[in-house]
């Protein structure tokens, strides 16, 4: 894919979704999905463990998944000391990945990952967005996409809730196609059409860029 500043004439909307679905998903849930910890997390969930519960309690639930004892499995989720281990097996971690991909590809198993607490303020107060990224508008005449640097940047609750009602609904594809939509149609951005399905605003590549639930009042 193309980065820095380029003219593209075609440019691969579907393969900047596949690439940017970490990121998609860090943005909703606040959470790295190749982290140890959020794998955890993610397989607690599919079991129905409760969101605060204790380390051993998720430990027990894990343990079975991927053949290990509890008190490994909260080695896995420590995040100081001597007793923490920092990477599980592979054979261990592939399954903890297994699990993951599953829940993230089924619309209850996204609800089950997604906090309340992170969604209700997404949804109420919108997002804060700082960082950089390789981006831009699109024209009937030319896509050009350069990198470009946001600080503390507001994105309102009307795109960050249609973009968590997409995820919920069809995954990362959909809520990014929509996040770019919704930034290009809330800021007015070049050439928008509200006939159109395609955005007019792309996010090529969001690696660079951080998320918060706006806090401020």
């Amino acid at each position: 894919m193309p980065r820095g500043d380029e003219r593209v004439s075609n440019p691969d909307l579907a393969g900047y979704a596949r690439a940017n679905r970490d990121e998609v998903y860090r943005m909703i849930t606040g959470h790295d999905p190749n982290s140890v910890p959020e794998l955890v997390r993610i397989a607690a969930r599919s079991v129905g463990v409760p969101p605060g519960a204790s380390k051993a309690a998720i430990a027990r639930a894990i343990a079975p998944i991927v053949g290990r004892a509890p008190r490994t499995v909260e080695r896995w989720i420590t995040q100081t000391g001597r007793q923490r281990i920092r990477a599980p097996q592979p054979d261990a971690l592939n399954a903890l990945r297994t699990v993951a991909d599953r829940v993230r590809a089924t619309p209850q198993g996204r609800r089950q990952i997604l906090g309340t607490r992170r969604e209700s303020l997404m949804r109420s107060r919108g997002m804060r967005m700082s960082g950089t990224a390789v981006c831009g508008p699109l024209s009937a005449e030319a896509q050009y996409r350069r990198k470009r640097r946001f600080d503390d940047y507001h994105i309102d609750s009307e795109v960050a809730g249609n973009t968590i009602d997409a995820w919920l609904a069809n995954g990362e594809d959909a809520a990014y196609n929509a996040f770019n939509q919704g930034f290009a149609r809330a800021y007015g951005l070049t050439g928008w059409d509200e006939e159109e399905t395609e955005p007019d605003w792309v996010f090529e590549d969001m690696s660079g860029l951080d998320f918060r639930a706006d806090m401020t009042s």
